[in-house]
Protein backbone atom coordinates (compact mmCIF):
# COMPACT_ATOMS: atom_id res chain seq x y z
CA UNK A 1 0.00 0.00 0.00
CA UNK A 2 1.34 3.48 -0.82
CA UNK A 3 1.96 5.73 2.34
CA UNK A 4 1.05 8.65 0.76
CA UNK A 5 -2.90 7.14 -0.51
CA UNK A 6 -3.57 6.66 3.02
CA UNK A 7 -3.01 10.74 3.69
CA UNK A 8 -4.69 12.16 0.65
CA UNK A 9 -7.80 10.07 1.82
CA UNK A 10 -7.64 11.98 5.57
CA UNK A 11 -7.16 15.28 3.60
CA UNK A 12 -10.98 15.35 1.91
CA UNK A 13 -13.00 17.55 2.06
CA UNK A 14 -16.38 19.18 3.35
CA UNK A 15 -19.02 17.06 1.86
CA UNK A 16 -21.99 18.91 0.13
CA UNK A 17 -24.25 18.46 3.22
CA UNK A 18 -22.13 20.41 5.16
CA UNK A 19 -21.72 23.29 3.49
CA UNK A 20 -25.99 23.31 2.85
CA UNK A 21 -26.07 22.81 7.24
CA UNK A 22 -23.24 25.79 7.80
CA UNK A 23 -24.82 28.30 4.92
CA UNK A 24 -28.18 27.87 7.01
CA UNK A 25 -26.87 28.01 10.35
CA UNK A 26 -25.13 31.38 8.69
CA UNK A 27 -28.25 32.93 7.69
CA UNK A 28 -30.28 32.00 10.65
CA UNK A 29 -27.58 33.96 13.01
CA UNK A 30 -27.33 36.75 9.86
CA UNK A 31 -31.59 37.21 9.78
CA UNK A 32 -31.01 37.40 13.77
CA UNK A 33 -28.53 39.98 13.53
CA UNK A 34 -30.36 42.14 11.28
CA UNK A 35 -33.93 42.47 12.69
CA UNK A 36 -31.75 42.81 15.97
CA UNK A 37 -30.16 45.85 14.52
CA UNK A 38 -33.52 47.34 12.58
CA UNK A 39 -35.50 47.15 16.11
CA UNK A 40 -32.72 48.90 17.61
CA UNK A 41 -32.24 51.58 14.71
CA UNK A 42 -36.68 52.39 15.13
CA UNK A 43 -36.47 52.78 18.64
CA UNK A 44 -33.66 55.21 18.14
CA UNK A 45 -35.95 57.14 15.13
CA UNK A 46 -38.55 56.75 17.42
CA UNK A 47 -37.00 58.68 20.49
CA UNK A 48 -35.05 60.92 18.70
CA UNK A 49 -38.64 62.03 17.31
CA UNK A 50 -39.85 62.60 20.48
CA UNK A 51 -36.61 64.35 21.82
CA UNK A 52 -37.37 66.82 18.49
CA UNK A 53 -40.95 67.55 19.34
CA UNK A 54 -40.58 67.99 22.72
CA UNK A 55 -37.58 70.66 22.05
CA UNK A 56 -39.66 72.56 19.66
CA UNK A 57 -42.54 72.60 22.43
CA UNK A 58 -39.97 73.80 24.78
CA UNK A 59 -38.41 76.34 22.54
CA UNK A 60 -42.34 77.27 21.35
CA UNK A 61 -42.81 77.92 25.23
CA UNK A 62 -40.02 79.95 25.58
CA UNK A 63 -40.93 82.27 22.29
CA UNK A 64 -44.19 82.76 23.97
CA UNK A 65 -42.86 83.96 27.04
CA UNK A 66 -40.44 85.95 25.90
CA UNK A 67 -42.96 88.21 23.55
CA UNK A 68 -45.67 88.05 26.47
CA UNK A 69 -43.30 90.21 28.24
CA UNK A 70 -43.51 92.67 25.96
CA UNK A 71 -47.75 92.64 25.86
CA UNK A 72 -49.46 95.96 26.50
CA UNK A 73 -52.53 94.39 26.35
CA UNK A 74 -54.08 90.79 26.36
CA UNK A 75 -57.18 90.10 24.02
CA UNK A 76 -58.38 87.14 24.23
CA UNK A 77 -57.46 83.26 26.24
CA UNK A 78 -58.00 80.10 25.53
CA UNK A 79 -57.13 78.12 22.76
CA UNK A 80 -56.01 81.29 20.60
CA UNK A 81 -53.99 83.77 22.52
CA UNK A 82 -54.18 87.21 21.22
CA UNK A 83 -52.33 90.50 22.54
CA UNK A 84 -50.84 93.64 21.57
CA UNK A 85 -47.19 94.23 21.92
CA UNK A 86 -45.44 97.67 20.27
CA UNK A 87 -43.99 96.72 16.78
CA UNK A 88 -40.55 96.92 17.73
CA UNK A 89 -39.58 97.79 14.31
CA UNK A 90 -40.86 101.05 14.29
CA UNK A 91 -38.95 104.15 15.04
CA UNK A 92 -38.74 106.37 18.64
CA UNK A 93 -41.03 109.22 17.98
CA UNK A 94 -39.37 111.70 20.91
CA UNK A 95 -40.85 115.27 19.78
CA UNK A 96 -43.17 114.96 22.27
CA UNK A 97 -40.66 114.65 25.28
CA UNK A 98 -39.81 118.18 26.69
CA UNK A 99 -36.19 119.54 26.40
CA UNK A 100 -35.21 120.34 30.16
CA UNK A 101 -32.08 121.60 30.20
CA UNK A 102 -30.21 121.73 33.67
CA UNK A 103 -31.93 121.58 36.99
CA UNK A 104 -36.13 121.43 36.85
CA UNK A 105 -37.58 124.94 37.49
CA UNK A 106 -39.85 125.11 40.63
CA UNK A 107 -43.52 123.82 39.65
CA UNK A 108 -42.37 122.37 36.82
CA UNK A 109 -44.31 118.91 36.06
CA UNK A 110 -44.03 116.36 33.61
CA UNK A 111 -46.55 116.21 30.59
CA UNK A 112 -48.94 113.02 30.82
CA UNK A 113 -48.30 109.55 29.75
CA UNK A 114 -49.20 109.29 25.98
CA UNK A 115 -49.99 105.61 24.72
CA UNK A 116 -48.31 104.99 21.52
CA UNK A 117 -50.56 105.49 18.03
CA UNK A 118 -52.55 102.79 17.13
CA UNK A 119 -50.04 102.23 14.31
CA UNK A 120 -47.25 101.48 16.59
CA UNK A 121 -49.01 98.13 17.84
CA UNK A 122 -48.72 94.87 16.16
CA UNK A 123 -51.26 92.15 17.12
CA UNK A 124 -50.10 88.93 17.69
CA UNK A 125 -52.06 85.56 17.60
CA UNK A 126 -50.42 82.10 18.92
CA UNK A 127 -52.98 78.72 18.58
CA UNK A 128 -53.07 74.89 17.72
CA UNK A 129 -53.64 74.28 14.21
CA UNK A 130 -53.75 70.64 13.72
CA UNK A 131 -50.54 69.22 15.11
CA UNK A 132 -48.64 72.55 14.88
CA UNK A 133 -48.50 75.35 17.28
CA UNK A 134 -48.98 78.69 14.26
CA UNK A 135 -48.06 82.55 15.45
CA UNK A 136 -49.84 84.83 13.08
CA UNK A 137 -48.77 88.74 12.92
CA UNK A 138 -50.97 90.43 9.99
CA UNK A 139 -50.88 88.36 7.26
CA UNK A 140 -47.53 86.58 8.27
CA UNK A 141 -48.15 83.03 9.12
CA UNK A 142 -45.06 81.00 11.21
CA UNK A 143 -45.32 77.67 12.42
CA UNK A 144 -43.46 77.55 15.90
CA UNK A 145 -43.41 73.75 16.84
CA UNK A 146 -45.09 70.63 15.34
CA UNK A 147 -46.18 67.41 16.88
CA UNK A 148 -48.72 69.67 19.25
CA UNK A 149 -52.08 68.10 20.19
CA UNK A 150 -53.21 70.99 22.43
CA UNK A 151 -52.54 74.43 23.44
CA UNK A 152 -54.16 76.63 26.07
CA UNK A 153 -53.45 80.05 27.66
CA UNK A 154 -55.82 81.39 30.77
CA UNK A 155 -55.51 84.59 32.63
CA UNK A 156 -56.04 83.72 36.61
CA UNK A 157 -55.50 87.50 37.07
CA UNK A 158 -54.67 90.53 35.46
CA UNK A 159 -51.26 90.50 33.71
CA UNK A 160 -50.59 87.12 34.34
CA UNK A 161 -50.79 84.55 31.96
CA UNK A 162 -50.84 80.72 32.36
CA UNK A 163 -49.52 78.76 28.95
CA UNK A 164 -49.93 75.21 28.69
CA UNK A 165 -48.87 72.71 25.42
CA UNK A 166 -49.64 69.56 25.12
CA UNK A 167 -47.96 66.33 23.15
CA UNK A 168 -48.88 63.08 22.57
CA UNK A 169 -46.01 60.26 23.28
CA UNK A 170 -46.71 57.46 21.92
CA UNK A 171 -49.87 56.39 24.54
CA UNK A 172 -48.63 58.71 26.86
CA UNK A 173 -49.41 62.67 27.14
CA UNK A 174 -47.19 64.89 28.04
CA UNK A 175 -47.83 68.56 28.97
CA UNK A 176 -45.66 71.47 29.82
CA UNK A 177 -46.96 74.52 31.66
CA UNK A 178 -45.48 77.82 32.16
CA UNK A 179 -46.69 80.79 33.96
CA UNK A 180 -45.79 84.45 32.66
CA UNK A 181 -45.93 87.76 34.33
CA UNK A 182 -46.72 90.49 31.76
CA UNK A 183 -45.43 93.61 33.39
CA UNK A 184 -46.78 96.11 31.39
CA UNK A 185 -50.28 95.17 31.66
CA UNK A 186 -51.99 96.64 34.29
CA UNK A 187 -55.53 96.05 36.08
CA UNK A 188 -58.38 98.47 36.57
Amino acid sequence: MDPHAHAVRTLRGFSLIEVVITMLLLSMVMTMVSLLLQGSAQVVNFAEAVERTGQAAQLGLERITSELREATEIKSTGGTLVFEKVDPTRSFDSSNIPDVPGPLPDGWTPPGWTRYPAAAYLTVTYRSDGTQLVRRVGSVRQVIAEGITGFDSRQPETGVIRLSLTMQERRRTRTLETLVTCPVVVGP
